[in-house]
């Protein structure tokens, strides 16, 4: 599972950074040109497409480096094989196909980019204007949003290993465990992540595109980032449905909320005035109703499964409020220093970094203050123990 994850983070990484740049590249070379816009969202769509092929290669590159050793232990297993390769080969058939329909119904959900230039293109918008909103929403919210939730995913699957195997062992309390120790680490990433973007959206992207319509940008990541959160608990939920054998729910769960999805959306875009919004709309439904849907599942297969709201909600939603009121003030601080000798774009970027350098330290205190992490709990944790061992020093943990 490890590289799976190490391979999905690579992924965004390679999104974000290939995105944003053969974005400003792409928009910078056809400067002149009516379609600039549909330029910067093909800057945005190559971002992905070679995100996904760094994934692969990483994994390939794993899996030839282990192979070796894989042949070593057919040769020495061969004479207890216990099913042929047809057998395994449809077992896992059958097991990747619901994981791959859930993740096809999510992208799917793109269609939304088609309605939009259909049904706004109808009501009288002119095609630059609806490539220019939708590069905007595209190549700007979805591409930064992406990378928390890449986190999510990654610890929603290493979480499926020893779920599977206490499901397979009937030892329900380890499986409440690790469910509920899986919800709580995406919590902790979700909400300062949606938090930091919702106050610092504008400023983010801004220093990431800046010269492009950052306003329209930062008001596109002020109403949408709770979504971040949402995918989290969407993904998290999805994967221990599947580790208890409940690999259909998901993907029925994920259809139901995407035909809600594209109800809603057309109906905001035919009778209402918001406009692009009404796609940031349908990005946060769209796994509001997955979430719950899948709680529900949780609750009726898992009757013992309860959450617990203030460890698992609460205290990252507390921490995150105080790590806010920190960043507000550093970054209005440090701009106002930084403008009237730096300049517009450096005060911001140099406030910026200062800012989120400030959110990482505040939000670590105020969560370890209101003991939101045992010690067993921070062990699990990437570099829990470093992790830690810093607390200790700083008092905030025995």
């Amino acid at each position: 599972m490890v590289p799976t994850a190490v391979s999905q983070v690579l992924e965004q990484v390679v999104n974000a950074i290939v995105s944003v740049s053969a974005a400003y590249l792409f928009i910078q070379w056809n400067i002149d040109s009516l379609d600039k816009s549909a330029w910067g969202a093909a800057g945005g769509t190559l971002g992905t497409c070679l995100g996904a092929f760094s994934a692969l290669l990483l994994v390939v590159f794993v899996y030839h480096i282990y192979r070796p050793v894989q042949r070593k232990l057919e040769r020495r297993d061969r004479g207890r094989r216990l099913y042929s390769a047809s057998h395994i080969y449809r077992i896992l058939f059958l097991t990747i196909l619901p994981i791959i329909l859930s993740q096809t119904v999510y992208q799917i959900s793109g269609l939304d980019y088609y309605l939009f230039g259909d049904i706004m293109g109808g009501r009288g918008m002119d095609p630059v204007t609806i490539k220019s909103l939708v590069g905007v929403y595209s190549s700007k919210y979805r591409v930064l949003t992406s990378v928390p939730i890449a986190i999510s995913t990654s610890i929603a699957s290493s979480m499926i290993p020893s779920a599977v195997a206490a499901f397979t062992e009937r030892d329900t309390v380890q499986l409440k465990n690790n469910i509920l120790s899986g919800i709580k680490f995406n919590m902790i990433i979700a909400f300062p992540c949606a938090m930091g973007y919702t106050i610092l959206g504008q400023s983010i992207v801004r220093l990431l595109f800046p010269s492009s319509n950052y306003v329209l940008g930062g008001h596109l990541m002020l109403a949408g980032s709770a979504a971040i959160v949402f995918y989290a608990i969407s993904n998290v939920t999805g994967s221990a449905l599947q580790s208890i054998d409940r690999m259909h729910t998901p993907v029925i769960h994920s259809a139901v909320s995407l035909g809600i999805h594209v109800i809603l959306v057309v109906c905001l875009l035919k009778f209402t005035g918001l406009g692009i919004y009404v796609l940031i709309i349908g990005n946060v439904t769209f796994p509001i109703v997955v979430s719950i849907l899948n709680l529900l599942a949780l609750r009726r297969y898992i009757p013992s499964l309860r959450l617990k709201p203030l460890k698992t909600f609460f205290v990252p939603l507390s921490a995150s409020l105080w790590m806010s009121i920190a960043v507000v003030l550093v970054y209005t601080l440090s701009d106002k220093l930084f403008s009237s000798f730096l300049g517009g774009y450096m005060a911001n970027a140099v406030s910026v970094i200062l800012a989120l350098f400030t959110a990482v330290v505040v939000y670590f205190v105020v969560f370890l203050k209101l003991r939101g992490m045992t010690k067993e709990e921070m062990f699990d944790f990437p570099m829990g123990r470093k992790l830690y061992r810093m607390a200790v020093k700083l008092k905030l943990m025995k």
